[in-house]
Order: C-alpha cells, then sequence, then structure tokens
C-alpha cells in the first residue's frame, strides 16, 4: 500500500511544500536560493522527498546551512573589521522599515507621497471647473485658464498627468506642443485600477461582476427602485446598504463595495424581482 503524503508536515515545519505533480516534498528556501555556498544539493532541492515512512529524514546539510545563513547570517570581511559600519548598516535597516510600511499603507490607500523637504509650495486640491464639451482643446484651455485664476505661473510646467483618453491627440498632446517639458505620466491610480480590473482570467468570476452590473442595470430606474425600497419597509431587518451600486472600472475599490452591498441585499433583490414579475407592462 503506497503512503499518501502527511499534510501535518506544512503545518509543523513552514519551510516545506508539497508537489501533487511530483509526488514529494521539496524545501521552498532552497529551490528558490539554489542552496548556500558550496553545498551539494540532493533531496529536497533537485530531487522530491516522498519517503513517507521516515519524514524526519531529510538532507539536513542543505536545510540546517539555509536556516543557519538566514537566522546568523554572516557578515563581510569589511563589516567585522569595522563595527561602526556595521552599527550603520543595521540602523539603516531599521530605518527603512517604517518607511516601506508607510509606502505601502499609502500605495493601498492610493495616497499620493510628497518628500517632506520641498522647498517649493505644494498644491494638493486646486478646485473643480465646470466644462460643458470634452473635446481636447475646449480641456486644455479649461485646465490652463484654471490654473492661472488659481495663481499659478504655467509657463514653466514640468509634467502633467491623466487617465489614458486621447493620449495621443488629447490634451496631452495639445499642451506638450506649447510646453515640449511638461511630460505625460499615465496617471498610477488609473493604471492600478484598470490592471486590478482586468486582471481577472476566471471565468466564473467574470461572470458574476456581469451578472452583478445587470442587476444594478435593471433595478437602476425610480420606478423599479421604490419596489425594492418598499422591500427594505416591509422587512424586519436593517441593511446597512439600501441600494445597488454598480462597477467602477476607474476604481477597483467600487467593484468591492458593489459585490460586498450585492452580497448584503441578494435576499431583498429577489423579493424585488418577484414583485415586478407580477407587472403588466415592461417598464
Amino acid at each position: 500500500m503506497k503512503l499518501r503524503f502527511p499534510y501535518k508536515l506544512l503545518e509543523e515545519f513552514d519551510w516545506l511544500s508539497y508537489s501533487e505533480n511530483y509526488q514529494g516534498a521539496s524545501c521552498k528556501y532552497c529551490v528558490v536560493t539554489g542552496g548556500i555556498g558550496n553545498q551539494a544539493l540532493g533531496q529536497l532541492v533537485k530531487s522530491n522527498f516522498n519517503n513517507w515512512k521516515r519524514p524526519r529524514k531529510f538532507s539536513g546539510s542543505v536545510l540546517t546551512g539555509l536556516l543557519n545563513f538566514v537566522k546568523y547570517r554572516s557578515q563581510s570581511i569589511i563589516n567585522k573589521i569595522d563595527k561602526n559600519r556595521a552599527e550603520q548598516i543595521y540602523k539603516n535597516r531599521k530605518y527603512l522599515e517604517p518607511i516601506t510600511e508607510c509606502i505601502i499603507l499609502c500605495g493601498r490607500q492610493e495616497i499620493s507621497l510628497c518628500g517632506h523637504r520641498d522647498s517649493s509650495k505644494i498644491y494638493d486640491f486646486l478646485q473643480f471647473f465646470e466644462t460643458n464639451s470634452l473635446k481636447g482643446q475646449d480641456l486644455t484651455v479649461i485646465i490652463l485658464n484654471g490654473l492661472i485664476q488659481c495663481g499659478l505661473n504655467c509657463e514653466h510646467p514640468s509634467g502633467q498627468g491623466y487617465d489614458g483618453a486621447g493620449i495621443y491627440n488629447g490634451v496631452q498632446s495639445i499642451i506638450k506642443k506649447t510646453y515640449p517639458e511638461a511630460i505625460y505620466v499615465h496617471c498610477a491610480a488609473h493604471f492600478l485600477n484598470l490592471a486590478i480590473t482586468k486582471s481577472s482570467e476566471i471565468q466564473a468570476a467574470r461572470n458574476c461582476l456581469e451578472n452583478v452590473e445587470k442587476f444594478y442595470d435593471f433595478l437602476n430606474t425610480p420606478k423599479r427602485k421604490a419596489v425594492l425600497s418598499k422591500v427594505f419597509e416591509n422587512s424586519v431587518a436593517s441593511p446597512s446598504a439600501r441600494s445597488l451600486k454598480g462597477l467602477f472600472a476607474m476604481r477597483w475599490t467600487a467593484t468591492y463595495d458593489a459585490v460586498y452591498d450585492f452580497n448584503e441585499l441578494l435576499e431583498y433583490t429577489f423579493e424585488a424581482l418577484k414583485e415586478i414579475c407580477r407587472w403588466y407592462d415592461p417598464t
């Protein structure tokens, strides 16, 4: 009888991984790094371990060497000689930890980064400007006039950024003809939103999002919204969401909110659809 892999080993050894294809276990760190120094690589690296009768008989030299390298990382010769240099490196690494955590937080929350030693005045938000046209030439005039109204000097702009609409013949190309130094940069937040929105290749997930959008489109009329509101009034429970939301490709967080609210209101949505099915008119 062929023994099966004891999956409890994955909980006991966090460095261990198991492959169904190769029917064996390996050290995920050793496989990625290729081992340490000139140590011979055998089981758990170049060949999978599959002796489940004796699961603790691992390739000790490779594993021990890797763990010792991670835990007691050897210093370079110059750091061994110059203790002050080694201490400074250690302090610098500690300084980087909160900075890195701050950058990750800002990235997740879509907060722009700005240095604390900028000598010039920093503008965060100026104001909204109304427009009745989405043509590149009209938008360019509105943007430049708006900046002048806010007291900004537009003689030497260093950059401009928008979403990807009309990047060849739109606002950015028109502005760059007058101000060649105004380098165009595609909005990073917009790039992130588009990437995450389009990243799912799972058909079931795409079908789910399409259904969420279809439910929203169908119920997004005053008459049908009134039916859903009536279902809320007759319900004992009180959901936090009071209406369905549509998907928004420019903000992936809005997609999350739409799915979350749809899941919470699913029962109420079905009741509203049952009521709408009883209507005799198509609206």
